[in-house]
């Protein structure tokens, strides 16, 4: 199984800024949702000594700090990895989206237009939705083929593009375009299989629109 999962919520989140690779701590409603997301996922996962949880986060601060909550909740030990880390937005970091269409108008315009465009854009000149993507998925996939059930927490955009990569490899079956999890939500996946979803009470269902 592959349980993929976006960190809790920032104050950064609350106040729409894009977060890309600054390291922003969770705030007290973030540490409330990754509490209620390691309570859910301990009553889910299948925990058997046949069947091992390997737990692995994201570098920075915000996915580090839920894994640990989840890590205790499941008994696994996590594990960081750099390569799971967010889109690196560049000199968007830290803006609200006025402020980026203020100064960026014409790649705010392009980035808010999704499609192949959105996708390969380096928005304040970091990396491209592809590039994050690729990186994810290449780090997701080559442990899929452990008998293992992977936990895997990470940030909304690059998961998406990364599990969108994982889809078009045949790693999962998704029955349409990933969805951009909502803080603390959660997609379980039967790699080879259909694809089933889960996210926190009491957040919004997760929706497939281009976030950070």
């Amino acid at each position: 199984m592959l349980v993929v999962a976006r960190h809790g919520r920032t104050a950064w989140n609350a106040e729409g800024r894009f977060q890309g690779w600054a390291d922003v701590p969770l705030d007290r409603m973030g540490r409330e949702q990754a509490e209620a997301l390691a309570e859910k996922l301990a009553s889910q996962l299948p925990i058997c000594a046949s069947a091992p949880v390997h737990l692995w986060s994201s570098d920075l601060l915000r996915a580090r700090q839920t894994a640990e909550v989840v890590g205790r909740a499941i008994g696994a030990c996590g594990r960081v990895e750099r390569a799971l880390r967010e889109v690196d937005v560049g000199r968007w970091e830290g803006l609200t989206r006025d402020e980026v269409l203020a100064r960026f108008p014409g790649e705010y315009r392009l980035w808010a237009g999704g499609g192949a465009e959105a996708r390969e854009l380096r928005r304040g000149g970091g990396e491209t939705l592809s590039e994050a993507g690729r990186r994810v998925a290449e780090f997701i996939g080559g442990r899929l083929a452990d008998r293992a059930t992977l936990v895997v927490v990470g940030h909304g955009m690059s998961l998406q593009a990364g599990l969108d990569d994982l889809g078009r490899q045949g790693w999962v079956h998704l029955s349409g375009p990933a969805p951009h999890l909502p803080n603390a939500g959660y997609l379980a996946l039967d790699p080879g299989g259909p694809a089933g979803r889960g996210e926190e009470p009491g957040v919004d269902p997760p929706v497939a629109l281009p976030r950070t």
